[in-house]
């Protein structure tokens, strides 16, 4: 992943990061490229580990020349993990 400009706009439901046709940065599945569309975050995170919910969730959102996703999440706390 690279720099680059974005727009940040919230949703109210998540705070994203929109990255537009700048190639930021990509990664291959199964032979498929999925280039990065956008990023957004969740607090506190939508998903829970352990039973708890996290401070923050993030998407790294990729997207395939035919429309296809694939989502990185990105877990985070705030301070020390017990």
């Amino acid at each position: 992943y690279k720099l680059t400009n974005a727009t940040l706009t919230n949703l109210n439901h998540d705070i994203t990061l929109e990255f537009g046709n700048t190639s930021l940065g990509s990664l291959i599945i199964d032979g498929t490229l999925y280039s990065v569309s956008k990023y957004h975050i969740h607090a506190p995170s939508e998903h829970t580990v352990n039973g708890k919910h996290l401070a923050v969730k993030g998407h790294l959102v990729h997207r395939s020349e035919d429309n296809r996703l694939a989502v990185v999440a990105v877990m985070y706390t705030i301070g020390s993990i017990r």
